[in-house]
């Protein structure tokens, strides 16, 4: 992503949102009014880059109340059997 950033006024963003969505990808774009910059317009791959990496010990850890759900992991309904395997060796 450039670190160039593309400023647009707000009253613009509805007259081409196609061309915002293709820049978006590759710069961030700020929606400003008279005001100062007030929206941040980036692409679903970008806004994911920002996220925290979480290791599944992390989201068990999490104490947090809309953290907790119930997981019914499906019961194993065939046989297990050994496999052979040919490493090539």
């Amino acid at each position: 992503m450039s670190n160039t950033a593309k400023e647009i006024l707000i009253p613009d963003i509805e007259q081409d949102v196609a061309e915002l969505s293709r820049q978006s990808v590759i710069r961030p774009i700020f929606a400003t009014n008279r005001r100062g910059r007030d929206y941040l317009i980036l692409s679903q791959e970008s806004y994911r880059l920002l996220e925290p990496k979480r290791s599944i010990l992390d989201i068990v850890a999490d104490n947090r109340p809309e953290a907790n759900f119930d997981f019914d992991a499906p019961r194993l309904t065939s046989q297990l059997r050994a496999t052979e395997v040919d490493l090539g060796t």
